[in-house]
Formats: structure tokens, sequence, C-alpha cells
């Protein structure tokens, strides 16, 4: 089903009860068309059997996941973002189990292989699930956390909800102190959202890969993972519910909270960054005084993709301590 530009505008006509009718529809038969309802990219067995690495059957839904590295070595655990699930961390994960640290990198419930689930997406869902995964792939013993934009806000919660499990903290341009943009708060507005966040979702997920790829040479690899991630039904709704929860704009204070246990913990940041801009810094440095703090010139918002070698450095030597 196309998508037919300016759709919208002759729903906008008769009183206020017609009007919010015209527009459930609307947005009921655009979202029908933007998530490819009918098309055969769904999110089962076969679409899931190229994936690297397994899956776990948690409450909430199938977890994609992948865990390397020599047994009984110390955990790290990495989170990937807001958009972009686990093959993020393609330039750190191996490096991070050749430096010998048993490493485990998941997919978030809504991106990549993982399941949709109906519920809100926001730090009380990830918090469960990475609990559970835990506990499903054996891992006992308290982890190191590495969290990137979004994944740093999801790491911070979960510390704060599970202290004895977290030992370390590395957080990279992470996400959940910036203010809440006129945007931002229109996609909270129910109908309003689903039409601004449905309709035009493609290219504003598209745009913010562009912003995201500051010197990024694998673009077009990278490009293509994405896309494909996309095609799966209920993606753009579970990131619009995540727009819609806490975990980008309203962290400050479970930051603060974590800082309070003085928890060893890092913080890489660009300077370049324009998604998590690099100003932003001083609010998490101010929440956390303690944390070890990394600022990279001619970085954007993926200096472990940007400059890797150099940040799978500072991360190698920082969990080695």
């Amino acid at each position: 089903m196309a998508v037919e530009k300016n759709s919208w505008k002759h729903y906008w006509k008769g009183d206020g009860d017609e009007c919010l009718l015209q527009a459930r529809t609307l947005v009921e038969n655009q979202r029908a068309a933007v998530e490819g309802k009918g098309s055969c990219m769904r999110l089962d067995k076969s679409a899931r059997q190229g994936a690297p690495g397994k899956f776990a059957a948690l409450s909430d839904g199938q977890c994609h996941y992948q865990l390397s590295g020599p047994v009984g070595g110390p955990v790290v655990v990495l989170v990937h973002g807001f958009s972009v699930p686990s093959f993020i961390w393609d330039q750190t994960y191996q490096p991070l189990t050749e430096a010998g640290f048993q490493t485990l990198r998941f997919d978030l419930f809504g991106r990549g292989f993982s399941d949709r689930p109906s519920a809100a997406h926001n730090h009380a869902l990830f918090v469960r699930q990475l609990k559970e995964l835990l506990l499903e792939v054996g891992i006992q013993e308290p982890v190191s956390l590495v969290g990137l934009s979004m994944g740093g806000a999801v790491s911070v919660a979960f510390a704060l909800s599970c202290p004895e499990s977290v030992e370390k903290l590395a957080l990279i341009s992470p996400a959940g102190v910036m203010k809440k943009s006129l945007g931002m708060r229109m996609l909270r507005l129910p109908l309003i959202g689903e039409l601004l966040f449905l309709l035009g979702g493609d290219t504003t997920l598209i745009r913010g890969l562009n912003r995201n790829s500051y010197q990024l040479e694998e673009y077009g690899s990278y490009l293509r993972q994405f896309r494909r991630q996309m095609a799966f039904p209920g993606y753009k709704q579970a990131l619009l519910s995540t727009l819609r929860g806490d975990l980008l704009c309203e962290m400050h204070e479970t930051y603060q909270r974590v800082g309070r246990r003085q928890l060893p913990s890092l913080l890489i940041w660009g300077r370049d960054d324009h998604l998590t801009h690099f100003e932003q810094s001083d609010l998490i440095r101010e929440a956390m005084p303690g944390i070890q703090f990394h600022p990279m010139d001619g970085v954007g918002h993926l200096p472990h993709i940007e400059k890797d070698e150099q940040v799978n450095s500072v991360l190698v030597q920082f969990l080695r301590k």
C-alpha cells in the first residue's frame, strides 16, 4: 500500500468528533502502509535464521544476543542506543573478547531481531530484559556495562535498579539529560505523534543516521543493516513508545543517584556530536562527580566506530583496572 502524499489534508473537516474519528482512521491506514502489514517481512523463525548468535525466551518475548570470550573471564555487556541494534558494536565486540573479556551484546526489545512487545518501551522494560537475559545465559557475577547513547541511560537505570549486578559503568555519548524539544513534545500527543512519526518516520530515521555518521567509513553496510530491521512490523511503534517514555529526557535524577554510589565510571564523548550534544557532558559530570572523562576531538556521536582503536584502548584500560 503506497502512502499518498498530502493525503491528510482532506481529513480535517467537520466537527471535533468527526475529525477525531477521521484522524484515527488515517493513522490506522497509514500505519499499515508504513509498517508493511501484509508484506512478507515478518519477524519469524525464517527471518531469524541468518541472524548471528542465539535467542533467549524472556517474559516479554524473544531476545537476540551474542556471547563470546573466555568463560570465567570478566563480563562486559554492550548496550546499544535508541534506533540501531547490536550490530552498532561490531568494532567493539571482537576486540573486547580478544582482550580476555566475556562479552555480551543484545538487541533491545523493539529493535534488531528481538521481539516488539506491546508493553511501553521504557527503562522498566529494558532493565527487566537485561536482568532476565543475564539469568538466562548463566551470568551471576557483577558485570561491567558499556552503554551507547540511549544505552547509557538504560545502563544507568540498570545500575540503580540492580546495584549488586554492576561493578563498572562506561558511557559513550549517553542520552537522558537533553531538554524536550518541540518535536518530542508533539510526538507525545495522542494521534498527532502517530501521524508525525509513522508517516515521516523513515525519512527522519535515515536523516538521524546521517547525523550519527560523522566520518563513518562503513556507512553503506551500516545503512543496509539498519534498513533491514526497519522493515519488520512494530519497529517504529517501539521507537515512538520510547520517545514517549523517560529514557531520553528525564534521567538526570537517575544519573545523580548512581553518581552517589561512586561506582567506577567512564565517560567518552565526541566534541562534534550533533545528536546528544557535547555540552550535555557537563550535566553528566555534575551528576557523577567521580566519572573519568575522555572528550574526543573531530568525532561525532559514534566515537567507538569513528576512532575505534583509540576508544577500544581506553575501554580495555578502564575495564582492567
